[in-house]
């Protein structure tokens, strides 16, 4: 057996040029579903995780998925603010048993600059470990411009313990727009790394921003005859005491005219199943057509191989190999060159996300683990050898008789 792997093995690199087009052939389309797997499980695993932290989010009226994605992620734009006062109201229901306001409205070099209270630190998971851990400084100190900053923010501005900052008015970064310089923010925490938003938000006192904000008002009035505003909240976080309570609390904040709540948990899955679904089943089919194309070239690649090999044939018939002999070579030629190109195809695939993850980590705050298997990867690589497989036998086993004879 051994003497017919090495005689296959000599035989799939006597035309290298053909050899590593047909490796090619068979790994792009490999490494291009591996990809998908990895990426869709991993995004969706940390958009879950988040969402599972809170159970609903209360803000102003507008669209549910622009609510969580604008309070939860950091990304779009809320569609307005609420007052403080319904952030009190919320916090004495004792459905509830953890409100956390968040108010927006600045930003530094594009990371956002969330207003909310002290005891966001204090969240902890299911195991009981804190949510929000420390690497290094304390929180900061209500009504304070001190700050704690993400990992991220931390890692890209530079920013250390004891460094100052000022704040850009908006929630993007756009050039030429107003700088806040008669407010300085202090550093005085880094939080861990966690593989989520957090890790991309710059967390102050909510009384900073009104601050900031009110003495903004107090300018524009003069020109609009308008009062200063109110403390406002552009959304709250909440916890409530049992899952089970979010429908009862979703039908009552309906009622009310300028609130409205959304499920995080449930406005995810309808991201994943509106938006994510259709463009992961187009990434799909064009991997079918790609592993199609793929079965076409090692077809054409095994069949022209055939062809030009009669001699080497007839030279193996005459030193006493028989036509199973000869079938084997063929076989074990075809399970190289497959098995190469998916095993290939495969690591090219994970180390394509793992080049991805640094990209995705600064535009989502998500962490990837590119080594990670996705479930239904090894059945879905599984199934491209088979097929390549088959492709590839199909014209040994038509052709082999009168080549061996």
């Amino acid at each position: 057996m051994n003497s017919l792997l090495r005689i296959s093995w000599r035989l799939m690199w006597s035309r290298k040029w053909v050899t590593f087009a047909s490796l090619l052939a068979l790994a792009l389309p490999t490494a291009l579903s591996v990809i998908l797997l990895v990426v869709r499980h991993q995004t969706e695993g940390a958009l879950k995780k988040d969402a599972g932290q809170f159970d609903m989010v209360v803000g102003a009226k507008g669209g549910s998925m622009q609510l969580v994605l604008s309070s939860l992620y950091h990304l779009g734009m809320p569609s307005g603010n609420i007052p403080y006062a319904e952030y009190l109201e919320l916090k004495k229901d004792t459905r509830i048993t953890t409100a956390i306001p968040i108010g927006l409205g600045d930003n530094y070099n594009g990371y956002r600059i969330v207003g909310t209270e002290p005891h966001i630190f204090d969240l902890t998971d299911h195991n009981g470990e804190k949510t929000l851990p420390f690497s290094g400084g304390i929180s900061f100190a209500k009504g304070t411009f001190e700050a704690v900053i993400g990992a991220q923010v931390a890692a890209q501005s530079g920013l250390a313990l004891g460094d100052t900052f000022h704040g850009t008015h908006g929630l993007l970064q756009i050039p030429g727009a107003e700088i806040h310089t008669d407010y300085t923010y202090h550093v005085v925490g880094i939080l861990e790394p966690t593989g989520s938003a957090h890790d991309r938000a710059i967390y102050t006192s909510i009384e900073s921003v009104w601050k900031v904000h009110h003495a903004e008002e107090s300018i524009h009035q003069v020109f609009r005859g308008k009062l200063p505003i109110n403390q406002d909240v552009t959304a709250v976080l909440l916890q409530l005491e049992s899952a089970g309570l979010r429908l009862w609390m979703l039908d009552e904040l309906k009622k009310k005219p300028n609130l409205m709540a959304a499920v995080p948990i449930n406005e995810i899955l309808a991201l994943s199943r509106v938006y994510l679904a259709p463009f992961q089943k187009l990434l799909f089919i064009v991997t079918i057509g790609v592993v199609i194309v793929s079965c076409i070239v090692i077809l054409l690649a095994m069949w022209q191989a055939l062809e030009r090999r009669e001699q080497s044939f007839l030279t193996l018939r005459s030193l006493g190999a028989s036509r199973g002999e000869i079938l084997r070579i063929l076989f074990y030629e075809v399970s190289l060159l497959v098995g190469i190109g998916i095993i290939a195809g495969a690591a090219l695939g994970h180390l394509s996300v793992q080049l991805l993850t640094s990209l995705i980590y600064q535009r989502t705050g998500l962490m990837i683990n590119a080594w990670e298997l996705a479930p239904g990867e090894l059945l879905t690589l599984g199934s491209i050898l088979l097929v390549l497989l088959l492709a590839g036998l199909l014209p040994v086993i038509t052709i082999y008789r009168q080549k061996a004879q």
